[in-house]
């Protein structure tokens, strides 16, 4: 394939020859594990946000002056740190379409 003129003429013209980089696939893992790592520290920071905001387990957090701008705090964050499971979710949903084909 590497010597084929149409491909490279095709990749120089800013084309895919036959896949995602240089003509050849990506190994599934190199997208599944930092995916995961990077959802599992979102987790993480959703875990830290969930005790905070309504202190749980001896965390306390700041108060504002007006609930309306606690309630716009929480609702805002709260959205963001839903972040870390839908990456996982994303994840495991890729992980099995990848390496765990329906023969």
């Amino acid at each position: 394939m590497e010597g084929d003129p149409e491909a490279h003429a095709d990749r120089e013209a800013g084309g895919h020859a036959d896949g995602p980089v240089g003509g050849r696939s990506v190994p599934p893992y190199l997208a599944i594990v930092p995916a995961a790592i990077g959802g599992l520290v979102l987790t993480a920071v959703l875990i830290a946000w969930v005790l905070t905001t309504f202190e749980i387990a001896g965390f306390a957090r700041d108060r504002f002056d007006n609930l309306w701008w606690g309630v716009l705090a929480v609702s805002t964050s709260g959205l963001f740190a839903l972040c870390g499971p839908m990456v996982l979710a994303m994840t495991y949903t890729y992980y099995r379409r990848r390496c765990h084909p329906k023969g």
